[in-house]
């Protein structure tokens, strides 16, 4: 009698598992896809903005509606007619010079819901756009902007809003090609330094291709580094001198 109530309690914990497991799925977040998100009006929107003594401008925005809260990646698009066809890095590496851009992507990327649009990359964007003579610059320039959000690979647009800023001439100039190191025990001193301190000594430089092709605006393109490296040794590739979160790992064979 003992064993059979004690199978019963068994075979009764069994079946609230199952069920358990069951709501655990039906309770599940499922991952939507949104075609667009809101990025905010700025309460300064209607005023000027005065680039060349402002270190940046704030803007906000909602997370796209992906059913629950995700780790996208956002970054700003500033534009001087509301289209949004032709990038600037596009225009730039187009060696004949015939296409004309009509907005850039900045380069910072923010984690969170709000970021600083920096007046010195804004000035230089609107320079590369409007091609202000030092001369010939307007006293008011009305700038569009919009957001775009990245997960997994799959990118959406938020609606576009305005503002207005005081520009000024931008002296351009192409950007350095972007440069990633080599940081390990058989690298270098072997010591893994990996601050900019150690640049030259743990921390050592990839080398740009002779007769490569590196972006005017991103400074991407093919790096390289050829040497020896003995069984076993174990080296990163990190982007950022003192960031450890963009990088390669590897190992010698």
């Amino acid at each position: 009698m003992k064993k059979f109530i004690q199978s019963i309690g068994i075979f009764v914990c069994s079946i609230a598992l199952i069920t358990a497991c069951s709501d655990d799925r039906s309770n599940n977040p499922t991952l939507q896809e949104p075609t667009t998100f809101s990025l905010n009006t700025p309460a300064y929107a209607a005023q000027n903005i005065n680039l060349a003594l402002s270190d940046g401008i704030n803007f906000t925005w909602s997370q796209p509606a992906y059913g629950f809260p995700v780790a996208a990646q956002y970054q700003l698009q500033v534009s001087l007619n509301d289209k949004y066809n032709i990038s600037t890095s596009t225009a730039l590496n187009d060696r004949s010079g015939k296409t004309i851009a009509d907005y850039e992507t900045l380069t910072t990327v923010y984690n969170e819901c709000k970021g600083v649009m920096n007046a010195e990359n804004l000035s230089a964007a609107l320079q590369r756009l409007a091609k202000y003579k030092e001369d010939n610059v307007p006293a008011t320039q009305k700038v569009y902007a919009r957001a775009l959000s990245v997960l997994n690979n799959d990118t959406i647009y938020s609606n576009s809003i305005t503002f207005n800023v005081v520009p000024h001439y931008v002296e351009l100039k192409d950007a350095d090609p972007e440069m990633w190191y080599l940081v390990g025990n058989c690298v270098g001193d072997g010591k893994w330094g990996n601050d900019a301190a150690s640049i030259g000594t743990s921390l050592i430089p990839m080398f740009v291709k002779a007769g490569e092709f590196y972006d005017r605006v991103t400074g991407k393109g093919t790096i390289e580094y050829t040497a020896y490296f003995p069984t076993g040794g174990e080296f990163k590739i990190p982007k950022t001198p003192g960031n450890w979160i963009m990088m390669w790992s590897a190992q010698a064979l």
